[in-house]
C-alpha cells in the first residue's frame, strides 16, 4: 500500500521539472541556451540540434524521476529533486558548449554592428499604465480582506487547541492554543507577503528598460515592454494566489477533518502559478519576436556578443556595466549584475538569509521533535 503522501513525490518532481525541460523556450531566440548569437543564426543546425537535445535529455530525466518518486520517502525525493535540478544545468553547460565552439569556429559575429539600443526611462513606455499590475493587487487586498471576515466568523467554531501545520497528506500535526494571533497569524504572513510583492511591483517600475535589438530596433523595444508586462503580471497573479492561500489554511484550521482536501488545493497554487510562468515566458518571447520584423539591411544592429559576461549564460558579472541589474536571459525578470558593489552586497545578504532561514527551521524542528 503507498503511502499517503506518494502524490506529492510527482507533483513537485514534474513542476520543477517544467521549467527546466522548457527552459530555451523562455528566453529570446538570440540567447540559445545562453549562448548569444546574431539574429540570422538563431535556426542554425548546430542552435537546432543543441537545444533538441537538452530537450530531450532533461525531458528523459524528469519523466524519469517522476515514476519513481511514487516510492520515495519524502526526504529521498527532496534529495532527488536537487539532484535533478544539478543534472539539468549540466546537460545545459554541455548542450551550450557546442554552440559556442561552432560560433568561434565559423566567426558569426564577423562584420556585424553590435550596439544596445538606448536605454528608456519607465515614464517614456507607452505600455507603462497598462503595464502597472495594480488591479491584481487590489484583488488581493479584497482576498485578504475576506479571509479576515472569515477568519472572525469562524473563530468562535475553531477547535483548542487549534491546527497551525500540516503533514503532506494535509494531517495536523502541530497545534497551539487557541488564540486570535494563532488564528490569524497565516493571515498576517500572507499579508506581509503580498505587501513585499507590491514593493518589488514598485522597484521594477522604476528599472530603466534595456533594448536588445536583436536584429532590429521596434523589435527589440517591443521585447524590453513585453519584459515588463509578464513580470507586473506574475507579480500580481502571484499576489492573488497567495491571499488564496491564506482562504484555504483558514479553513483548514476551522475544519481539520478536511484538510487533507485543503492541502490539495494550497499545493495546487504553486502548481498553477509556475505553469502560469512558463506559458507566459513563451508567450512573451513569441509576441515580441512578432512584434516586427527582422531588419535584413547592412546596417541593422545586433546584440553584442557577451558571452564572457555570463557565467554558464545564467550569472551576470560585468564590471564596466553601470547597471544593477539586467534582463535574464531565461525566464522572467532581471538579475543583479554581480560586477556591481551593491549587486555583490544584495546577493551575500540573501544568500545568508537563505542559509539562516534553513539553519533555524533544522534547529526549531529539532527542538520541537525533543518536546513531544
Amino acid at each position: 500500500m503507498m503511502p499517503s503522501f506518494a502524490w506529492l513525490g510527482p507533483v513537485l518532481v514534474v513542476v520543477t521539472g517544467i521549467p527546466l525541460v522548457l527552459l530555451p523556450l523562455m528566453g529570446r531566440r538570440t540567447v540559445p541556451l545562453g549562448v548569444s548569437v546574431p539574429s540570422g543564426y538563431v535556426d542554425h543546425p548546430a542552435v537546432r540540434a543543441a537545444r533538441l537535445r537538452y530537450h530531450l535529455i532533461t525531458g528523459i530525466v524528469t519523466a524519469a524521476l517522476a515514476v519513481g518518486s511514487w516510492w520515495m520517502p519524502p526526504m529521498a525525493v527532496a534529495v532527488a529533486l536537487l539532484a535533478m535540478v544539478a543534472v539539468c544545468f549540466v546537460i545545459h553547460a554541455r548542450c551550450r558548449r557546442s554552440i559556442i565552439a561552432i560560433k568561434a569556429a565559423e566567426g558569426w559575429y564577423d562584420g556585424e554592428r553590435v550596439g544596445l539600443a538606448a536605454a528608456a526611462s519607465r515614464a517614456s513606455s507607452p505600455d507603462a499604465e497598462i503595464a502597472s499590475g495594480a488591479s491584481w493587487f487590489v484583488a488581493a487586498a479584497l482576498i485578504l480582506i475576506l479571509d479576515l471576515a472569515l477568519t472572525v466568523a469562524l473563530f468562535p467554531s475553531m477547535p483548542d487547541p487549534i491546527p497551525v501545520h500540516f503533514g503532506a497528506d494535509g494531517t495536523p500535526d502541530r497545534w497551539v492554543a487557541k488564540s486570535w494571533w494563532s488564528a490569524l497569524q497565516i493571515t498576517v504572513i500572507m499579508a506581509t507577503t503580498v505587501a513585499f510583492l507590491a514593493i518589488l511591483l514598485g522597484i521594477v517600475r522604476r528599472i530603466p528598460l534595456r533594448l536588445t535589438p536583436d536584429g532590429s530596433t521596434d523589435r527589440g523595444r517591443g521585447a524590453a515592454t513585453a519584459r515588463l508586462r509578464l513580470v507586473t503580471t506574475v507579480l500580481g497573479v502571484a499576489a492573488v494566489l497567495i491571499s488564496l492561500i491564506a482562504g484555504v489554511v483558514t479553513l483548514a484550521m476551522a475544519f481539520p477533518t478536511a484538510a487533507g482536501t485543503l492541502t490539495l488545493a494550497a499545493v495546487l497554487v504553486p502548481v498553477v502559478l509556475v505553469i502560469l510562468v512558463v506559458a507566459l515566458s513563451v508567450r512573451t518571447r513569441r509576441r515580441a519576436e512578432q512584434s516586427a520584423p527582422r531588419d535584413d539591411s547592412p546596417d541593422r544592429i545586433e546584440t553584442p556578443d557577451d558571452d564572457a559576461h555570463w557565467l554558464g549564460g545564467l550569472v551576470y558579472v560585468n564590471r564596466r556595466d553601470p547597471a544593477l541589474m539586467v534582463p535574464k536571459r531565461y525566464g522572467i525578470g532581471w538579475t543583479m549584475n554581480l560586477g556591481h558593489p551593491i549587486g555583490i552586497a544584495v546577493t551575500l545578504v540573501v544568500v545568508l538569509a537563505l542559509i539562516g532561514s534553513i539553519v533555524a527551521a533544522v534547529v526549531l524542528g529539532t527542538a520541537s521533535q525533543k518536546g513531544m
